[in-house]
């Protein structure tokens, strides 16, 4: 298995805070923006198949940043297996989560938008093995 990572650039970085922000989330602390998000997905209306990328990509940037900031994790572009795209990884790159892909099956209904709140509280307990880019 071949894993690519690289760090973004200023560019990407400044363009995937500004995506994350588009969801219009003003809560205060953390736990009270994910509650909002949950609540936001779950009364998310449905989607035509051509909005759910772009919209998933929202929904994960906002998802990664609540960890970037809780959990000092960061933001690497990977291409892991058959996957690439952007990814909020642990702090010695032990786990990743590729997010486009995560809040996709949850557009689609095929996963929880409550399993947010299991994967934010278990995000401290989480290491791994360095570099080994294990997808959560």
């Amino acid at each position: 298995m071949t894993t690519i990572a690289r760090e973004l650039t200023k560019k990407e970085q400044v363009a995937l805070m500004e995506r994350s922000k588009s969801l219009g989330i003003k809560a205060e602390s953390n736990e009270e923006k994910l509650t909002a998000l949950i609540d936001q997905l779950r009364a998310a209306p449905s989607f035509e198949e051509e909005e759910i990328e772009e919209t998933a990509y929202r929904y994960g940037l906002f998802f990664g940043e609540l960890l970037r900031t809780a959990f000092e994790w960061h933001w690497l572009f990977l291409e892991i297996e058959d996957q690439s795209g952007y990814a909020i990884v642990s702090k010695e790159n032990g786990y990743a989560l590729l997010v486009m892909p995560y809040f996709t099956e949850i557009l689609a209904g095929s996963r929880e938008p409550g399993s947010l709140k299991a994967l934010y509280q278990l995000m401290p307990s989480i290491e791994g093995e360095k570099n080994a880019f294990r997808l959560l």
